[in-house]
């Protein structure tokens, strides 16, 4: 049986080391504008000092012994007063799980935290069913919690009052989330090919590596696959599909969201599913997508986000933290009149019509930094440089990574076709 807190705390151990200095990724942390506060409704007092911490923890207590759900979630650390007292209180059989965004905090309130393993036991987060999960990513966060079974409707929520009203702020987005993801599992055995018509798109550059294993990947259900190529004409001797493909030739022009709306225009499907050339899902994935089809028609959701994982430096590791990870990915789309991609590079779908769903178990695979040396990479990147007008993007040498079956074990959280309902798109 897997025990969810030592997962957790595996993650938060990955990250807490890094500062935000060593790493160039997209990150959201807690806002840096300062919020109004006129009363103590959170713990503030109107004059700027912070209420009686010790009234804080009872409080916090109280409402963690009101409603007995398995799973107490404070938000944010504070001082790691009010997570410690909650940490000696809780009755067996509850957990407590801090969710905390910052791990410079996290470093300065437990500095033995990165130290050897005989420093856990004077660390009360590092053993035992309680924890901490830390990242400066949203969506990380959340969609570990939701793995691990922290969910709203298993969870008791509380924001730890202590924080000053700018952290709050981050904290009540997570605990929105939270609240706001409804799953959904679908048949087992929906019609195959699905109801509903599914076009594969991509768009590919001619000398992409292993584009056999790219094309191979293909399964015989889909209505078909458009792929655009960065050239004034298809290349000779494309590889083989088990489903029609239809090859169109048009060179990118610094411009990716011109050669995505090419392969949307010419699409024929009720949706479209786009994978990169140094992407791929595995063949039980491929097998579970029609099941997802289905259920996002069944419950009105016009887009589908999957998480990806980019493998780094070998197969059996992974990149984590800072927003490396999940990665979250809109692929899978309801074809419509206004769904277009913005963007000369890093394009972003818009126009989807409906609510948005994530399938947290389709897992997309990118092996970009398996397949290319690193003369390829700077190449590609340049390439992204050019099309963006600017120098904006580099290799870094060292990332945090976690091992592949770290994420294999949060993968097999879920079952291969849940949806998780999220709001509407926009």
């Amino acid at each position: 049986m897997t025990d969810f807190s030592a997962l957790l705390r595996q993650y938060t151990l990955a990250v807490l080391p890094w500062q935000l200095g060593q790493i160039q990724a997209d990150t959201a942390r807690p806002a840096a504008t300062q919020i109004s506060c006129r009363n103590n409704a959170d713990g503030q007092k109107a004059d700027g000092q912070q209420a009686d911490p010790m009234r804080t923890t009872e409080s916090m207590l109280r409402a963690a012994q009101r409603v007995p759900h398995p799973h107490v979630l404070l938000m944010g650390l504070g001082d790691g007063s009010a997570a410690a007292a909650l940490a000696r209180r809780l009755p067996a059989g509850r957990t407590l799980t801090v969710v905390e965004a910052s791990p410079e905090k996290l470093r300065a309130a437990f500095p033995d935290s990165t130290g050897t393993p005989a420093d856990a036991g004077a660390v009360w987060w590092m053993q035992g069913r309680h924890t901490v999960l830390c990242d400066t990513s949203p969506k990380a966060l959340v969609y570990l919690l939701l793995a691990t079974g922290r969910t709203a409707a298993r969870s008791t929520m509380m924001l730890n009052t202590a924080l000053p009203p700018a952290e709050k702020t981050f904290y009540r987005q997570i605990q929105r989330l939270l609240l706001s993801a409804g799953a959904v599992t679908a048949p087992a055995s929906p019609p195959c090919p699905p109801a509903e018509a599914v076009s594969f798109c991509a768009i590919l550059h001619p000398q992409e590596p292993r584009l056999e294993e790219f094309f191979a990947q293909l399964p015989h259900w889909l209505t078909e696959a458009v792929i655009v190529w960065d050239a004034d004409r298809v290349p000779a001797g494309v590889p083989q599909a088990a489903c029609t493909v239809r090859h169109l030739a048009r060179p990118l022009a610094n411009d990716f969201s011109r050669q995505r709306n090419e392969a949307l225009r010419h699409a024929t499907g009720s949706w479209v599913l786009f994978l990169d050339g140094d992407e791929r899902f595995d063949s039980k994935q491929w097998q579970a997508l029609p099941a997802v089809v289905h259920a996002a028609a069944e419950h009105g959701a016009g887009g589908v986000l999957f998480p990806r994982v980019t493998f780094w430096p070998d197969k059996d590791t992974m990149l984590a933290g800072f927003g490396m990870w999940p990665d979250m990915q809109l692929r899978l789309m309801r074809r419509s009149a206004g769904l277009h991609f913005r963007g000369r590079v890093h394009e972003v779908a818009q126009g989807t019509e409906g609510t948005l769903a994530l399938a947290p178990a389709i897992t997309i695979r990118h092996l970009s930094r398996l397949h290319k040396d690193e003369a390829a990479l700077a190449a590609k990147l340049a390439v992204f440089d050019n099309a963006a007008g600017r120098n904006a993007h580099r290799l870094n040498k060292a990332y945090p990574t976690l091992p592949a079956q770290f994420f294999s074990a949060v993968e097999a959280c879920y079952n291969t076709v849940t949806l998780i309902l999220l709001g509407p798109a926009g």
